[in-house]
């Protein structure tokens, strides 16, 4: 079952949640988040894809929780979300490693040093890094190299301080790529 939250109240995420199993949401709030980690412990996927900070102050406490709560979860994107801060990518990067997508486009604040934790995840399939500026070709190597084989689709469009040795990388070292978006062209 899916559910898009960003219209919804608390009282109907628990309600919907309640007896069902919730596959996929769309969140909008910080309640909406934590409403959705504490009813929903078999989601799978959740979308909080650009949430804006007057929406959810503390994005880091709000995934924090949603990952201890919703061991099932696979699927997250939070791409385009100001609030997200390194300390949520690098907690991501230890306690979700059954994540088979992760989309973090637009975050141009994680640090190459936040997205190092990401070779944690050894099961990726989808890894959205576009826009985040701060990215360098050891951190893309090092996700490469665990991810390998699972790795099918990588964009890292518009991350400047990546070289043509991290688009390199991802080829040798995740032969099952099917969809590269590297900073110059799409794969």
């Amino acid at each position: 079952m899916r559910i898009d939250a960003k219209h919804a109240s608390l009282g109907q995420v628990q309600a919907v949640a309640n007896g069902h199993v919730l596959h996929h949401v769309t969140v909008a709030t910080q309640r909406s988040v934590f409403g959705v980690a504490a009813h929903c412990p078999n989601l799978v996927s959740l979308d909080v894809e650009s949430v804006g900070s007057y929406l959810l102050r503390d994005l880091t406490s709000a995934i924090v929780e949603v990952v201890d709560r919703c061991q099932a979860l696979q699927h997250l994107n939070l791409s385009s979300c100001p609030n997200l801060h390194g300390a949520a990518v690098r907690y991501l990067g230890s306690h979700a490693t059954q994540l088979q997508t992760l989309r973090l486009r637009h975050n141009a604040s994680l640090s190459c040093d936040d997205l190092w934790h990401l070779r944690h995840c050894s099961e990726l399939r989808v890894l959205d890094i576009t826009g985040c500026h701060l990215v360098r070709d050891r951190t893309v190597i090092a996700i490469c190299n665990a991810a390998g084989p699972h790795l099918r689709t990588l964009g890292m469009a518009s991350c400047p301080l990546l070289t043509d040795g991290a688009v390199k990388a991802a080829f040798e070292r995740c032969p099952n790529l099917e969809a590269l978006e590297d900073r110059k062209s799409v794969v």
